[in-house]
């Protein structure tokens, strides 16, 4: 059986939405090597007595490692029936992600910088990630 005979045709754009996640990944990850430099933290060393701003730098990107398995799953089974609603959702999701982590760099004096973030950014993330869940099971059905 021919893979693209099971798929809509208009799923190019989750797999449009998947390249946009990949760059999002590589953007954090990136980021992080470059707060290694800065902040002299070496590997494997994950995390810096000294340098919070480094903290903060790397748990946006832990923290975005931890939900991405998540939300490539309910991403798909939701873009298996609704490719074009879950390529968007996807796509303000993975943007969302850059939000979140863009308040995380910010730093400040706590360990997990959660304080510095807005409420919108902190939440948003949730938010669309429940709808995937939402959106998958309503495609179970």
């Amino acid at each position: 059986m021919n893979v693209l005979t099971v798929l809509p045709s208009n799923f190019g754009y989750v797999i449009f939405t998947y390249l946009y996640s990949w760059i999002m990944l590589m953007y954090l990850g990136i980021k992080v090597g470059a707060a290694r430099k800065k902040y002299d933290v070496k590997y494997p060393t994950m995390y810096s007595d000294k340098e919070q701003v480094f903290n903060c730098i790397q748990r946006a990107h832990q923290n975005t490692l931890e939900v991405y398995p998540q939300w490539l799953v309910f991403q798909t089974i939701a873009a298996l029936v609704y490719p074009l609603s879950a390529s968007v959702l996807g796509a303000i999701w993975v943007t969302s992600r850059f939000s979140y982590a863009w308040g995380y760099y910010t730093g400040g004096k706590t360990i997990y910088c959660i304080e510095r973030l807005n409420k919108w950014q902190t939440h948003l993330n949730s938010v669309y990630l429940f709808f995937f869940v939402l959106h998958a099971l309503y495609t179970s059905f």
